[in-house]
């Protein structure tokens, strides 16, 4: 397959006064508790809201977004927030002529200034989005040493096959592990991966611990990392077991496992991978297998939380988070409490309570001071 692409990167924000409030779609809280932000509607527009917890005077500040369908809100760093965009672009011209095309963005936006940077994302050419259907998925985040945020996503592997690429080359489409300089936006290749490759695992370090491979006849091969080397542990037969797709969730806390969701032909089950033996494993988590949401956390570079049996039960892989949830479920009754974001120092969070209704409403919870206030819809 050749792919032929020219990147456009295209982004209107403007700096407002909040004034009127609506729906809310996500919230995160900085590192040091200071500062928070809010994806939410302002009058008909969307736009992410940033607030000083310290200056409570001060009026927060907008940056408008454009429209979308889908959104994830993190705090990168305690002036940094970054925050993924997904949605359909109509008009777009094509080959085919104008098409509806989805589009997926990941962005940096500082909480001062309001500037911000396309960190990644699938547009650029007439029919790249065809190719391209997503940014890429966030593994990690304030990762390892320099505080990088790892990335999973399709990229574009050139080969030669002359002297000169102007003369001939080929290209395909591969599945790589980056990391990326939110503040900067300098990114490094960490793997390239091959166009097989489903999936990439790592640790809170940044380190590669295995990877998902589907192979030609379908089959499915596990890969770990063995004395800095990848190994193939074993091998999926998928015509065996009835198998007709595996998408890896995320890694299970402090565990070279990982959390699956696996398609059989007559069913949908959540299971386990060892990525050591390469084999398929039930878990032994407490949750039914009618899973409504599913919370993989960057931050900790592992599986965060299940929403299962019609949003009326959470369970956070945290022993942390469940002592919590707990607490915040007597305080708000009749409703399921979901920990989305904290500070380092676990003194000021973000959580969404859900009813029976299904209504969804988010607080900042500060464990101090033992103050709930609704973030306000």
């Amino acid at each position: 397959m050749r792919v032929f692409l020219t990147i456009i990167f295209l982004i209107i924000t403007s700096l407002l006064t909040v004034t009127a409030f609506a729906k809310t779609y996500d919230a995160a809280i900085s590192p040091d508790g200071k500062n928070y932000a809010v994806v939410r509607d302002i009058n008909e527009n969307k736009a992410i809201v940033f607030y000083e917890l310290e200056n409570r005077n001060k009026r927060p500040v907008a940056v408008l977004l454009e429209d979308f369908s889908s959104v994830n809100l993190y705090m990168a760093g305690n002036n940094i927030a970054i925050i993924r965009l997904g949605g359909l672009k109509r008009g777009v011209g094509t080959v085919r002529g104008q098409k509806a095309l989805n589009f997926s963005r990941w962005l940096s936006i500082n909480t001062k200034t309001g500037k911000n940077r396309i960190l990644f994302n699938n547009e650029g050419g007439a029919d790249f989005q065809y190719f391209l259907t997503q940014a890429g998925r966030l593994l990690g985040l304030n990762v390892g040493k320099k505080r990088d945020a790892y990335f999973s996503r399709t990229t574009i592997k050139t080969e030669l096959l002359s002297p000169t690429r102007l003369k001939e080359g080929q290209d395909e489409l591969v599945y790589s592990l980056l990391k990326i300089n939110v503040a900067n936006g300098r990114s490094e290749r960490v793997s390239q991966g091959e166009p097989d490759t489903q999936a990439w695992v790592i640790d809170d370090n940044g380190d590669i611990l295995g990877k998902l491979e589907r192979e030609t006849n379908g089959d499915y091969s596990i890969y770990g990392m063995i004395k800095n080397r990848l190994k193939l542990n074993g091998t999926i037969d998928v015509s065996e077991r009835g198998i007709e797709s595996i998408f890896v969730q995320g890694r299970n806390p402090n565990s070279k496992t990982v959390f699956t969701r696996i398609r059989y032909e007559n069913h949908t089950a959540f299971q386990n991978i060892d990525l050591e033996s390469g084999k398929i494993a039930d878990h032994e988590y407490p949750f039914s297998n009618e899973i409504n949401a599913i919370y993989y956390n960057p931050k900790k570079v592992a599986m965060h939380a299940i929403i299962y049996d019609g949003l009326e039960n959470i369970y956070h892989f945290d022993d942390k988070d469940r002592a919590l949830q707990t607490r915040l479920e007597k305080a708000i009754p009749g409703s399921s409490v979901l920990i989305n974001d904290a500070d380092t120092a676990r003194e000021k969070f973000i959580v969404s309570a859900y009813t029976v209704s299904n209504a969804k409403q988010f607080y900042l919870f500060n464990r101090l001071e033992k103050t709930l206030e609704p973030i306000g819809d």
